[in-house]
Parts: C-alpha cells; structure tokens; sequence
C-alpha cells in the first residue's frame, strides 16, 4: 500500500506527499492503525480521482486570494515562484517544498532532514537549500533548452531568521553547526540565481509538505500547488 501512495505522490498527486512520506517511516514496524491510516489514504485517491495536476499558460491559482489569477509573463517559459518550509520538531524535522512552472507545481517533496536542528531558523535553512538545488535544476535545465532566465527566482519561505541567514554571511550561534551543503541557498542568493522573500505562514504552500493541515487549509493549499478550479475549495 505504501508503494502505491509513493507512486502516487510522485507521479501526479502532490497532495498526497506527505502521507506518503509518513507512512514509510514506518513500513518495517507495522500496525493495524498504521494499516488504516494506509488505508484512509487510498480511499481519498479514490474519492478524488478526477483531481489532476493542471499547467495553464495564462493562470494559476492563487492561496493569497483563494482563486484564480493571471500569470505574469504568460506563456514565457520561466519559473512563476518556489516555496519551502520546515516542521522544526524535537527530532530531525520535515523539509517541504515546491517549485511552480506553467502555473502548477513541477518538483515538490516531502522529506525527513538528516539530523536534529537546535532552531527553528536551522531546519529552515535546510529546507530552503534543498528547494534551492531544484530551482537550479530548472534554470540550468531552460537555459539548455534554449529558454535562459534573466533575472532571480523567487523563493518564499515564512520564517524571518531563516531569510536573513540568506541574504547576510553573519555567522550565528544557532546555524554555526550546520554543514556547508545546507548553506547552498546562501551562495544562490549571493550569485543572483535566486530571491528570498517572506511570505505569511497562512499561504505557505509548501506547509502542506510538512505536517497534517486542517481541510480547508488542505484543501486551498491543493489547489495551489495543483492549479485546480475553485470548485475544488468544496
């Protein structure tokens, strides 16, 4: 069962990533209520079937303003916006993020960070450097195919402390134990590749990679990252 949802959660359903993600930690210590967690996760594939990751060359749907909105640059090839967040727990957190090309989401992922982080402003450093080596990999991908970007690639991400880590090379008593690969978005930023801006926890749609969202917050976030008509706020 839990290969099924991985599958899933790779190939077409965003929305199920973190269920996924959840599930396998578990696979070598099974249980029945981890069957039915399993379980309650296939019948809501089933129950939404017909929900599928739309492109769209003039819109996207927007968390912001809870509909859809029209996409600047239209059908240029570029990159409309990233968007990363951490679960910062007492052991290693989750790492969410999500890359939006063509109004929808083209890489996301849901995934357990290697060790503890002493701050919240660490695991989101973390989070925001591996989003940073997916937003490389789409410019480095466009420009090969004949679409260069010009400017920055934006990516959001709902912590204060994390942002400035970003922008400033201050060293910090709360980051100074961190591997070099997690200062990756650091150097991004210095070269210009790529913007940090905040965004408000509430349409952080990466929170959704992170831990369990109440239904209408799910549900909005879905939208969003799947560019899915209003009618799928229902």
């Amino acid at each position: 069962m839990c290969g099924l949802l991985i599958f899933a959660s790779i190939v077409c359903r965003p929305d199920m990533s973190y269920a996924a993600a959840m599930l396998s930690r578990a696979m070598a210590y099974p249980t029945e209520a981890l069957k039915a967690a399993a379980i309650r996760a296939i019948n809501y594939l089933v129950q939404h079937k017909s929900l599928c990751w739309t492109a769209s060359k003039s819109t996207y749907f927007s968390a912001r303003h809870r509909s859809p909105k029209l996409r600047k640059g239209g059908a240029d090839a570029t990159i409309d916006a990233a968007f990363s967040d951490a679960d910062f727990a007492a052991g290693p957190s989750m790492s969410g993020w999500a890359v939006l090309m063509a109004g929808a989401v083209v890489d996301y992922g849901a995934k357990r960070q290697s060790g503890t982080m002493l701050s919240s402003a660490g695991s989101e450093i973390v989070a925001g450097s591996v989003c940073a080596t997916y937003i490389m990999n789409k410019r480095l991908l466009l420009a090969e195919h004949g679409f260069p970007l010009s400017g920055a690639t934006t990516l959001y991400m709902d912590n204060m402390a994390a942002l400035a880590l970003a922008q400033y090379p201050e060293s910090n008593h709360k980051t100074k134990h961190l591997e070099r690969r997690h200062h990756y978005l650091r150097e991004c930023v210095e070269a210009g590749e790529i913007a940090v801006r905040h965004v408000p926890t509430e349409f952080n749609i990466a929170d959704m990679f992170t831990k369990a969202l109440e239904p209408k917050k799910f549900r909005l976030f879905r939208a969003a990252v799947m560019n899915l008509p209003l009618e799928s706020l229902a």
